[in-house]
Parts: C-alpha cells; sequence; structure tokens
C-alpha cells in the first residue's frame, strides 16, 4: 500500500469519527498542504462556522516538523489548528491541539 493511499485511509477514518459528532468536513485531497481536514459544526441550522483545521499522520513517524507548521499557520482565533496521529492498532487518534 502506497503512502498516498495510507494517508488517505486515515483521512476518512478522521471525517467518519468527526461526522458521528456532528460535524461537516471537507478533505483537502491530494494538495500536500498543511491542513487535510476541515471540519464544521452547523449553527442554527443554517451558517457553517469552521472549527476544526486538522493535519492527520500515520504510524509513528516524527511530526515536529508538521506541529511547526501548524503552529506558523495564520488561521482566525475561533479555529482549533490540530494534529491527528493514528497509531496501528489503537482505535483512537492521538490529538494535539496547537496553540494559535
Amino acid at each position: 500500500m502506497s503512502n498516498y493511499t495510507r494517508g488517505r485511509e486515515k483521512e476518512y477514518r478522521a471525517i467518519k469519527l468527526l461526522k458521528e459528532q456532528g460535524y461537516y468536513c471537507i478533505r483537502s485531497a491530494g494538495s500536500h498542504t498543511v491542513i487535510d481536514v476541515i471540519a464544521f459544526l452547523q449553527k442554527n441550522g443554517l451558517e457553517m462556522i469552521p472549527i476544526r483545521a486538522i493535519q492527520i499522520k500515520s504510524g509513528r513517524s516524527p511530526y515536529k516538523k508538521d506541529l511547526k507548521k501548524l503552529q506558523q499557520l495564520s488561521l482566525p482565533f475561533s479555529v482549533s489548528k490540530e494534529l491527528w496521529r493514528f497509531i496501528p492498532r489503537k482505535k483512537h487518534p492521538e490529538i494535539i491541539v496547537v496553540e494559535n
């Protein structure tokens, strides 16, 4: 299985977990950007407010560079910058929230 396929699989897994919590998700497919998934919560049934900007990692790979990129990313204060790391044989990802 290629790295792209493994990464895509983890992105879809993250989206599934978020949708179970009521989020609407957008996947940044094949973009090679800092953010892989944007998750929104619906407010008053109409407007969508961006809530979470997520970078997905897989396995035990080092991710310090990715954390630094997320820290440097300029986003509105209301957006949570997160790194989700899926570890083999674990049901849920390790979630690291990056300070603005």
